[in-house]
């Protein structure tokens, strides 16, 4: 994103508070699963679904308040669910590995495109990383909708930002990372995926 001609979304504080608001939210629809599932959560779906709030939530800041989804994070975020996919559907390894790579390629050719053709960044790398790591955890049939759901709501942040400033700047003059929309579709495909009510089971 080039933000040298563009303006910052939120201010720090706002940020903030929106990425404390994102989270709770987060733990609220974990709660609610939580209550409406057939079966209690294990110890190891508690504990990576806090972790991943933890992660995603870290990634929320980083890009409402620093406009980067930082690598220390988002590496290990693949690496974490190959692992995942690995311990509980090995024989599902390559087709995880083949939508990491495909989720990362698309991204990048976006990225290229932008740079080339409208000599901006339109979206980061980091972004790259994080839908990877979608296709990573989620795999190639789920991938398709992270992706439709995360344009969703950054198309949705898009209009809250024409909204909040319609009297003074445009939308286009703002910088509006993606990644949030990101993190939280990557929440809602984790939370059906996790509670077996996939579409595809």
């Amino acid at each position: 994103m080039d933000q040298e001609n563009k303006e910052q979304f939120l201010s720090k504080p706002t940020a903030f508070l929106t990425s404390g608001s994102l989270v709770a939210l987060m733990l609220a629809s974990l709660a609610f699963r939580v209550v409406v599932s057939e079966r209690p959560l294990s110890m190891g779906e508690w504990g990576l679904s806090l972790g991943l709030i933890s992660v995603l939530g870290t990634l929320i800041v980083y890009d409402l308040t620093r406009y980067r989804l930082p690598q220390v994070v988002t590496l290990p975020l693949i690496l974490c669910g190959l692992v995942f996919t690995y311990q509980t559907a090995s024989s599902d390894i390559y087709l995880h590995l083949a939508a990491t790579l495909a989720g990362y390629a698309l991204i990048l050719a976006l990225h290229l495109y932008w740079r080339v053709f409208r000599g901006q960044d339109g979206i980061g790398m980091g972004d790259a990383r994080l839908v990877a790591a979608a296709g990573a955890w989620f795999g190639p049939l789920w991938l398709p909708i992270f992706l439709t759901l995360g344009s969703s709501l950054g198309i949705v942040s898009v209009f809250l930002a024409r909204g909040l400033t319609a009297q003074n700047r445009s939308a286009d003059e703002l910088a509006i990372p993606f990644g949030p929309a990101l993190c939280l579709a990557f929440w809602i495909i984790w939370v059906f995926h996790s509670f077996d009510v996939s579409p595809f089971v």
